[in-house]
């Protein structure tokens, strides 16, 4: 096999990839949307952050249809949390189809199945699946971070992502007989 052959074979794997994700993270996002409203939450956050080739998701900010907030009991991060915000112990627990992607010499392997999730973990998955499909590498390098919002009442999921990069700013003078 040549190096064309390769470079397509890997580029058509990942895209393989990245529509059996996507449809994955569209069938999780149907089955999260009722636990949402039936819970009564109208809005959920969640903020990610990395640089270096690591990063992490700081858990679920959940706002309440009574005004109230509560929060995945492993928060973290350094964001603001509304001081009205107690951590959801006993949060609703879903179905998810979980991904388990291997790269093999033969490209992507996949291997899905469903799970019983709690609601954190299925927000983190899904941020992270969201992120990915538009800012793949967010955390590699310089990094960047980012705040991702469901819309429960409207089912949407919005990213609100920020790239860190290195500004390099070059002048160039040149002196051509003059005294210095």
């Amino acid at each position: 096999m040549d190096c064309s052959t390769d470079t397509a074979k890997l580029v058509n794997s990942w895209k393989a990839e990245m529509e059996a994700r996507n449809k994955t993270t569209a069938k999780n996002l149907e089955r999260l949307w009722p636990v949402l409203v039936d819970a009564k939450v109208t809005r959920v956050e969640s903020r990610y952050d990395g640089a270096g080739d690591s990063g992490e998701y700081y858990g679920a900010l959940y706002f309440i249809e009574d005004g109230s907030h509560k929060i995945a009991p492993s928060r973290h991060g350094y964001w603001d949390i509304p001081e009205d915000a107690t951590p959801w112990e006993n949060a609703p627990t879903l179905t998810q189809t979980v991904e388990k992607s291997s790269w093999t010499d033969e490209g992507w392997v996949r291997e899905d199945g469903d799970t019983k999730r709690s609601l954190h973990d299925a927000i983190d998955d899904i941020a992270y699946n969201v992120v990915y499909r538009f800012e793949a590498g967010w955390e590699n390098n310089e990094g960047g971070s980012g705040l991702v919002i469901f819309d429960v009442p409207n089912k949407r999921v919005i990213v609100e992502h920020e790239q860190n990069v290195i500004m390099t700013e070059s002048s160039r003078y040149e002196i051509t007989n003059a005294p210095v």
